[in-house]
């Protein structure tokens, strides 16, 4: 039996069918036990997979003929959807840093994920018209995507500026010009993954509670889930999904109206004034 902690060490010449079973029964037997959130066990065994892949293309090790057995899949159970109160968004922006200030009014602004904010490149920044112009990381290959341009609050572009850094890559980079967000494959296996904007707004979170604020779940995301849920109230879905750089969903979105990044900019302004200090 394959013990998976020494997986690393083994011959890649040991990948086969059963090895791709025992690795997933593994990853699955670690969300059953809760040791494993299923999010990250999903993107640990797509990793895996596209590491087979690069094997088989070097000619390495022949594909298993398992590898995309859709009975190998881990199944993501859809979240509650939850947002922060306002009281802890005050909470959030008096007790933050300068620079952890900065992730979460880009996430807000600009509907940002963690990954959005590491991969900003300079050329999706006008300095001086003060707006980002950009698709998502996540999404930014797929044709129906569009490319949202965000105007940026006061305190936001002034942030920006601020923390700008000469790397031609990244609008944003660690003291050290590394990248904010970094990923290697582990010896084990395992998927490494180092998040230096969601542990800074967890530390954030820990010094919020050692000062006796409220209670705050040091989830980063909820920041843009906060977002588009109060723009979804105050104005209409079309919009929030443009927020929140979603392809449209209706045929008229797809084919027939253009976004419309005045409205996109009443918004965020409006959003602005209820969420920032």
């Amino acid at each position: 039996m394959t013990q998976w902690n020494d997986a690393g060490t083994r011959p890649p010449t040991e990948i086969n069918a059963a090895f791709v079973r025992g690795f997933y029964t593994h990853l699955l037997a670690k969300t059953t036990a809760g040791t494993m959130a299923q999010a990250t066990a999903q993107g640990t065994l797509l990793a895996f997979r596209q590491f087979i892949r690069h094997l088989w293309r070097d000619e390495i090790i022949d594909l298993p003929r398992n590898l995309d057995d859709r009975n190998l899949r881990i199944a993501v159970t859809p979240a509650k959807v939850e947002t922060f109160a306002l009281t802890q968004l005050k909470a959030i922006f008096t007790t933050a840093t300068d620079r952890t200030a900065l992730y979460c009014l880009l996430a807000l602004n600009c509907g940002m994920t963690a990954r959005d904010i590491a991969d900003l490149h300079p050329s999706e920044v006008d300095w001086k018209r003060g707006t980002i112009t950009r698709k998502r990381s996540k999404t930014k290959k797929h044709a129906d995507v569009p490319t949202v341009t965000y105007k940026l609050w006061p305190a936001t572009l002034k942030a920006l500026r601020k923390h700008r850094s000469g790397n031609p890559n990244q609008v944003l980079v660690n003291g050290n010009d590394s990248p904010l967000i970094t990923q290697a494959m582990r010896p084990d296996g395992i998927l490494r993954r180092t998040d230096t904007i969601r542990l800074a707004f967890r530390r954030l979170i820990k010094k919020i509670e050692r000062q006796g604020g409220p209670s705050i779940a040091p989830e980063f995301t909820m920041l843009r889930r906060t977002g588009a849920t109060m723009l979804a109230e105050q104005f209409d879905n079309h919009l929030t999904e443009l927020w929140l750089g979603h392809s449209p969903k209706t045929v008229a979105g797809k084919h027939y109206i253009a976004p419309s990044m005045a409205r996109l900019e009443q918004a965020t302004t409006w959003l602005r004034t209820q969420i920032t200090p």
